[in-house]
């Protein structure tokens, strides 16, 4: 005989039998962002409007020691117009100089 759950005063059920139940029940770990689950993309250090992202590359010190070093983009949170509404967005220095973007 499987483990009973408990039932609520209202009808629902409150405590699941197994781990599996949770997992197919759609429980999520509040531990875990959301942008983590399920393959949706995080937010990553890439311009919205040219998709530059970080290059890649060593250091390479006097006595010829080489460790692996990561160049960023010097991006910026903008409130710009995008179909003709503001909306924040994340975009490189060079975009904005070049006037690719309009500032809202």
């Amino acid at each position: 005989m499987s483990p009973r759950r408990e039932e609520h005063p209202w009808g629902r059920q409150t405590q699941p039998a197994c781990l599996l139940e949770l997992i197919l029940h759609g429980w999520r770990n509040p531990a875990v962002p959301k942008a983590k689950e399920f393959g949706a993309k995080a937010m990553a250090q890439v311009c919205d409007i040219c998709g530059k992202g970080p290059q890649f590359g060593n250091n390479i010190s006097h006595a010829h020691n080489v460790t692996r070093r990561r160049w960023s983009v010097n991006l910026q949170a903008v409130k710009a117009l995008v179909n003709g509404a503001p909306k924040r967005l994340r975009v490189c220095a060079s975009c904005i100089k070049s006037g690719k973007i309009a500032k809202a």
